[in-house]
């Protein structure tokens, strides 16, 4: 792994914006694996173990990958740039303003399928105010054209009570989706956190996923989530599933 940070600041002053002082940060970034096939004679795969998504660049790293035992002899490197924009924060110390990233990918594999560029994924997200933040992303395909992937969010919050954000995703893949999801949380004291997430499939007509559950602190250092989720299959003569989620976070060192 290789990246460089280049760092400009600015005493520029906007009381109206909260705008004390700019920073500019550009942290450039190489990354380089060499992976060893693990595809061969590893009998039936679980699928726990199987990639379940391709919308998003793959990890790099063996031990951060679903699908570690399907992987094929291959080489990969990333490059990607992070743009930042700071201002000052009598609060948090900084505040994010701006933040621009750019990554793609090059393989080779074992097959010409496996080797070559892959897409460029990119994303803006802008903060005119502390509490409000408008994210954009997209996935632009490797040879130009529509992008195969966008996510477009308004996130929300009223400093540490309460924050919840909008997200409207657009997939151009094989399976096609478009997608409202709305995600809330509230801090009910020092302890309890109420969480809750919808998503509403446009193309179905109809809510897919609702969720609801409490988040736990626990001394100083965890987070203990426990609630219950109700998945809908709009493909599936609307087939729905009552389930039970729990997860624990190590939050703070």
């Amino acid at each position: 792994d290789v990246e460089g940070l280049f760092t400009g600041s600015w005493a520029a002053d906007a009381p109206n914006w909260s705008i004390d002082g700019l920073r500019h940060s550009v942290r450039p970034l190489f990354q380089y694996r060499v992976m060893p096939g693990a595809d061969r004679e590893v009998g039936v795969i679980p699928m726990t173990q199987r990639a379940v998504s391709v919308s998003v660049l793959e990890e790099l790293d063996l031990a951060d990958r679903l699908d570690a035992a399907s992987t094929t002899d291959r080489q990969v490197m990333r490059f990607g740039v992070r743009n930042t924009i700071e201002t000052r924060d009598a609060v948090l110390g900084s505040r994010e303003l701006l933040r621009a990233d750019l990554f793609t990918d090059w393989r080779q594999g074992p097959t010409d399928a496996e080797t070559g560029r892959t897409d460029l994924l990119g994303s803006l997200s802008v903060s005119p105010a502390s509490w409000v933040t408008l994210t954009s992303s997209a996935r632009m395909p490797n040879g130009g054209g529509a992008a195969r992937e966008s996510l477009q969010t308004i996130a929300l919050n009223s400093g540490d009570f309460w924050r919840t954000s909008f997200s409207w995703v657009e997939l151009r893949e094989l399976t096609q989706a478009r997608q409202l999801i709305w995600e809330g949380r509230v801090t009910l004291n020092s302890v309890y956190s109420l969480v809750a997430t919808l998503n509403y499939d446009a193309l179905a007509g109809q809510t897919t996923y609702e969720s609801i559950g409490i988040i736990q602190r626990i001394a100083n250092s965890w987070e203990l989530e426990y609630g219950v989720n109700k998945r809908m299959d709009p493909l599936n003569r609307g087939i729905s599933s009552l389930g039970f989620h729990l997860r624990v976070r190590l939050f703070k060192f």
